[in-house]
């Protein structure tokens, strides 16, 4: 059924596996299913899915454990970017080892599970898989999900070992974060932001709008672009910036007024800059965006690449596996918006964060584009 599913429904399930290396691949899970637990099958088949290479592909499984940690990825390393308070101790620390095994290998071993068309929206998904232990377990990195041994090396290059136990299903983590009332810079930070917004820096003379989902809210997205572009006419405005590293998606027709208004916009001040903010998480119709906003007025890309490719797969819709009900998502439509193939959108300028900037919540692409002359 699985098989049938995907390849017969998916718009082009052999661009990056042979039909031959996939059917392979099912008929020796098919051979194997005696010897794994439920949970090693959806994990191996969550591995055969990725391998189809299209990041809009997968496979919606979760057992419902997590541990009492975040993560981030950062060019030289993973590091737990927030614990349970019961965990204070290992917060900012980069972790070295899980069970053993040099963190380096499990990052390659659970890759084959991330469903992705570049290593930015790779980097940007690890984080997420090593939060949940059962696609370790299920990959036999870890013999079981109930507690693991991780090992850590704190920023003033101490080693710390220590048992991790996983949350139940209706646990929640007691998370440093919660008590911080301030923006992270960082991530869409739901607690303390709308999907889009804006902000007049007076002291700058810049315009920052941030754009996290490509979704109405109660107050429609046409309605805000009215509402601000209207409030900011009489505004000193050097540099318009449009903040989308933090946006994965939606509707990409969404963002249309504000393409309108941000070309009459520039064509009123041809002396303002306009930057345009892209990073791991600028994913399908956030990488749709910064196409469409390029095509309209001069920009400069600041920040990391996308994680979304501009040539790529995509228009969901799922079939579900008939016994467990497990959702499988998979492209019905190519999209391509460049000539040359890209599987990004790469910066002009790269200012990629590290782990002291993240500390201090300091927005090291903000800080360039204040000050570029």
């Amino acid at each position: 059924f699985f098989r049938k599913q995907l390849t017969d429904k998916h718009k082009n399930p052999f661009h990056n596996i042979t039909k031959e290396e996939f059917d392979a691949n099912v008929d020796t899970l098919i051979s194997s299913v005696g010897e794994l637990t439920n949970k090693q099958v959806f994990v191996e088949m969550n591995k055969i899915i990725a391998s189809i290479g299209d990041a809009h592909t997968g496979m919606d499984y979760w057992d419902g454990f997590s541990y009492p940690l975040e993560f981030y990825c950062f060019n030289d390393g993973i590091y737990v970017i927030d614990a349970d308070k019961s965990l204070e101790d290992i917060l900012y620390a980069k972790v070295i080892k899980i069970n053993g095994i040099d963190i380096d290998i499990i990052i390659e071993e659970l890759k084959a599970l991330v469903s992705y068309e570049n290593e930015y929206w790779a980097k940007e998904r690890i984080p997420d898989y090593l939060m949940h232990p059962v696609y370790m377990y299920g990959l036999g990195i870890i013999p079981n999900e109930e507690k693991t041994e991780f090992e850590f090396e704190a920023l003033n290059g101490e080693i710390i070992k220590k048992e991790v136990n996983i949350l139940g299903f209706d646990e929640k983590a007691n998370f440093i974060s919660a008590t911080n009332q301030e923006r992270n810079v960082y991530k869409f930070d739901q607690n303390n932001e709308d999907y889009y917004w804006y902000e007049y820096l007076n002291n700058d003379k810049v315009l920052y709008f941030k754009y996290n989902v490509c979704a109405n809210m109660k107050k429609t997205f046409k309605g805000f672009n009215n509402k601000m572009f209207e409030s900011i006419k009489d505004y000193d405005i050097e540099k318009f910036v449009i903040d989308l590293r933090h946006n994965s998606g939606g509707n990409s027709a969404i963002i249309n007024p504000f393409l309108e208004s941000i070309q009459k916009l520039a064509s009123d001040n041809p002396q303002m800059k306009i930057y345009v903010i892209t990073g791991g998480q600028t994913f399908s119709s956030g990488v749709i965006a910064v196409m469409d906003i390029k095509e309209k007025v001069p920009v400069t890309i600041v920040g990391e690449s996308t994680g979304g490719s501009p040539n790529s797969y995509g228009e969901l819709e799922k079939f579900e596996l008939p016994n467990s009900k497990i959702p499988v998502y998979y492209s019905v439509k190519y999209f391509q918006m460049t000539k040359d193939g890209a599987t990004t959108i790469s910066p002009d300028i790269n200012i990629e964060p590290e782990i002291h900037d993240y500390m201090n919540n300091s927005d090291v692409v903000m800080k360039y584009i204040k000050e570029d002359k």
